[in-house]
């Protein structure tokens, strides 16, 4: 209890400071157009020394580019106050979804990659070490990144990544067959893992099915996944099961639930890792629920 207070003070006075810096400018009478010059705050992340907080601003938009929509930007502030905010500045121009290392040596983030064209922008892994102002980008992915985190010692990085069109189909399209086919040659988001060691990146091996969700497990031999048989919006919603597979194989070991719900679908092991917390549909279907189970197997265990 007395750390989440902590946490909860600490995001008070993150959004404290960003009010403080935008004081001058609430003593107007509010137009249209200053609703595009609102920033917005999100995804707020305590570094593991409880220092410092990364976030999310959705920067102004610029009313003289008609063509530029609003960047992202990560924002950096000290817990005690001792300095006002400041952006993430290195490149790329748009960063998101702040990520601290377990050992608080590291941030990693999400952003456009600039080697690609504008067609094929996508979202790529690039890491910073604190405290320095230049990022490398750490995935290439053609289909984007699409989810990521940490490994619980901090050596590796599991991410999500679309399919992308095989050379055949890419061919197909240059000679003008630009068919699209429902239902039939799905696209799936698989897992992957980097190392920081070697930056190599390797797909977890697994069947053929769609991961919606996943989460280490406290040992970091094993995830959490939330798979459903195809990438179709009714197969992720109502027919998703939880499962957990080995990471190094990708082997499903055991299945958890039939009914795990997409609503607030987050997955959740306990320290120990020897259970796991995650929304449940109820028995009818309409609603859902928390549902904790042995990670290991068994029945829901009542609270």
């Amino acid at each position: 209890m007395k750390r989440h207070c902590r946490r909860v003070s600490r995001l008070v006075l993150v959004l404290g400071l960003l009010w403080t810096t935008a004081r001058g400018q609430v003593n107007q009478q509010l137009r249209p157009e200053d609703l595009l010059a609102i920033r917005g705050v999100n995804d707020v992340q305590i570094s593991p020394d409880g220092r410092q907080v990364a976030f999310d601003v959705a920067e102004p938009a610029n009313l003289g580019d008609h063509a530029r929509s609003r960047i992202t930007n990560i924002w950096i502030v000290p817990v005690d106050g001792s300095a006002p905010p400041q952006p993430l500045t290195v490149a790329p121009a748009s960063k998101t979804t702040p990520r601290w290392s377990p050992d608080g040596k590291y941030l990693a983030f999400l952003s456009p990659a600039e080697t690609y064209d504008n067609a094929q922008k996508a979202a790529e892994i690039y890491l910073i070490r604190t405290g320095e102002r230049e990022a490398e980008q750490l995935t290439y992915e053609m289909g984007g990144v699409r989810a990521f985190k940490w490994s619980p010692d901090g050596s590796m990085l599991a991410f999500t990544a679309k399919d992308t069109a095989t050379a055949e189909e890419q061919r197909r399209v240059q000679e003008g067959n630009d068919a699209v086919e429902v239902d039939h040659n799905y696209k799936f988001t698989r897992l992957c893992v980097v190392s920081l060691a070697n930056r190599k990146v390797e797909v977890v091996p697994q069947q053929e099915f769609q991961v919606n969700d996943f989460e280490w497990s406290p040992n970091g031999n094993e995830f959490a996944l939330r798979i459903s048989a195809t990438p179709r919006l009714d197969d992720a919603f109502w027919h998703a099961r939880l499962v957990v597979i080995q990471r190094a194989t990708g082997e499903i070991v055991r299945t958890l639930s039939n009914d795990i719900s997409p609503w607030e679908a987050t997955l959740r092991w306990s320290p120990d890792g020897r259970t796991l917390a995650f929304p449940e549909f109820t028995p009818r279907r309409i609603a859902s629920w928390l549902a904790l189970k042995p990670a290991s197997g068994g029945p829901r265990i009542t609270c």
